[in-house]
């Protein structure tokens, strides 16, 4: 069970590391990387929210619960269509459908369709998987 933030964001991307097994390379929050351009890559990232206490009782047995959404951006280069974009998507999602990280809760993820400029040298799409962790305080 994760009790700060950086545990969180190590225990993910963990799991996201072990199980995308080199099918992109990835782009790792504040690490230079530079895409080639006619290479697929995906950029990793947990957008943190709001967290509650849930139960009440005795210090260090209260469960608090995080919100959060794992965010995995899936780049293509432009002008080859969207299957690839999509495949990526739907592996990005299968990696957390039914994980199990003691403390975690993984809901449905979900791929979200990226407008951008016609000009850009990579087509988006991103994959989002909507998460719960809960901690003792």
């Amino acid at each position: 069970m994760a009790d700060t933030y950086l545990q969180e964001f190590d225990d993910l991307a963990s799991a996201f590391n072990a199980a995308w097994s080199g099918d992109t390379r990835i782009a790792w929050p504040n690490i230079l990387f530079e895409p080639q351009p006619d290479e697929n890559w995906v950029r990793f990232s947990v957008i943190t929210g709001e967290a509650q206490q849930v139960t009440t009782g005795c210090p260090g047995a209260n469960v608090v619960r995080y919100q959060g959404i794992v965010d995995i951006q899936i780049f293509t280069p432009r002008g080859i269509g969207t299957a690839s974009a999509n495949a990526l998507a739907d592996k990005a999602v299968a990696v957390f459908d039914g994980l199990d990280i003691p403390g975690y809760h993984f809901n449905r993820g979900y791929k979200v369709n990226v407008a951008g400029n016609a000009k850009d040298s990579f087509f988006q799409m991103n994959a989002r998987i909507p998460f719960q962790r809960d901690s003792l305080k």
